[in-house]
C-alpha cells in the first residue's frame, strides 16, 4: 500500500467491464444477510447485526475516530482529479442548492454502511446505485486518458474504484496523524475489508 496508492491508481485508469455483475452483487447481498452472529462474540438473533465488518474489524478500529472527518477535503480533492467523478459531481450538483447538505448525507451514509447492520448497508448501497444510474453524459473537459468528448457514467467501475481508493487514502493518512502510523499489515487488513464494501456498488 505504502501511502501513494491514490497516485498510482490515477495512472492505471482503464475503463473496463465490472468484474461483479448485477446478479453477482445480489448474490453477495444474500451471502451478507446470512453472516454468522456478531463478531464480538455476543449473542444476537439477527445474523446481520454485526454489519459488513463487525466490532473487531480494522474498519471499525480506524473509522470510529471522529478526527478522520478532517481528511474529507483531501479525499474530495483527489476524487475531482478523475474526470468522470468531476463531471458526475457537477451534473448532480446543479440539481442541489446545498452542497453542505450533500456532504453531510454522504458522511452519514458512509458511517451507516460501516457501523450499521448489514440490511442498512445494502439499502444504502442500492440507493446510491439508483442515483448513479441517473448520472451519465459526455465530458466537456477531459484528461490524457479520458479526453473531452469521452462518454462518462457514474456506474463506471474504474471511477467507483477511484472513489474507494481516495476514501481509503484519507482513512489511512488520518489514522497516521491521530493514532500513530498504521502498520503495513493493518493497512492490508483494511484493504481486504474494503473489497466487501466496494463490491456492493
Amino acid at each position: 500500500w505504502g501511502r501513494s496508492a491514490a497516485a498510482r491508481s490515477s495512472s492505471a485508469y482503464e475503463p473496463a467491464a465490472h468484474p461483479v455483475t448485477h446478479d453477482g452483487r445480489r448474490a453477495l447481498e444474500a451471502a451478507l444477510e446470512g453472516l454468522e452472529p456478531a463478531r464480538d462474540g455476543s449473542a444476537t438473533s439477527d445474523p446481520g447485526a454485526a454489519g459488513l465488518f463487525g466490532p473487531r474489524s480494522m474498519a471499525w478500529r480506524l473509522c470510529r475516530e471522529r478526527a478522520l472527518v478532517l481528511m474529507a477535503p483531501r479525499a474530495v480533492m483527489l476524487e475531482y482529479a478523475h474526470p468522470a467523478f468531476a463531471a458526475a459531481s457537477h451534473h448532480y450538483g446543479t440539481a442541489s442548492a446545498d452542497p453542505g447538505a450533500r456532504f453531510s448525507r454522504a458522511v452519514r451514509t458512509l458511517l451507516s454502511m460501516i457501523f450499521g447492520d448489514t440490511r442498512s448497508a445494502v439499502k444504502h448501497a442500492r440507493r446510491v446505485e439508483r442515483l448513479h444510474g441517473t448520472l451519465s453524459g459526455v465530458l466537456e473537459h477531459g484528461s490524457s486518458r479520458m479526453p473531452a468528448g469521452s462518454a462518462w457514467s457514474a456506474e463506471d467501475p474504474a471511477s467507483l474504484a477511484w472513489v474507494l481508493v481516495t476514501l481509503l487514502d484519507a482513512v489511512l493518512r488520518g489514522a497516521d496523524l491521530t493514532l500513530g502510523r498504521v502498520s503495513d499489515a493493518d493497512a492490508r487488513t483494511l484493504l481486504r475489508e474494503a473489497r466487501t464494501f466496494g463490491r456492493l456498488f
